[in-house]
């Protein structure tokens, strides 16, 4: 910050910087990008199986267990951004 005038942001300062404490915004960055890989990864294997010679069926039933246990990988992942959320919230806008 500018000592003249405390509003003014120094070039070399990030205004994200000053919004996410204790490195939360290294933390929330890698959620996201593991949660982003986990999307592309299940938009890939649903294409797969849509694109498959399987019966409409299988297809069906191999689609419900692919979206389980993407569900199932990425809910630690969410909780986590979850809780981060929380703390940010709790430190800045009580």
């Amino acid at each position: 910050m500018s000592a003249r005038n405390p509003s003014r942001q120094r070039k070399d300062e990030h205004p994200a910087a000053r919004v996410y404490p204790d490195g939360l915004r290294g933390a929330m960055q890698a959620l996201l990008a593991a949660l982003a890989d986990m999307e592309v990864e299940h938009a890939e294997a649903r294409a797969r199986i849509e694109r498959s010679d399987l019966s409409a069926s299988i297809k069906q039933r191999a689609l419900g267990e692919l979206e389980e246990r993407h569900q199932d990988a990425r809910a630690p992942y969410v909780q986590e951004l979850d809780r981060i959320t929380d703390r940010i919230r709790s430190e800045f806008f009580t």
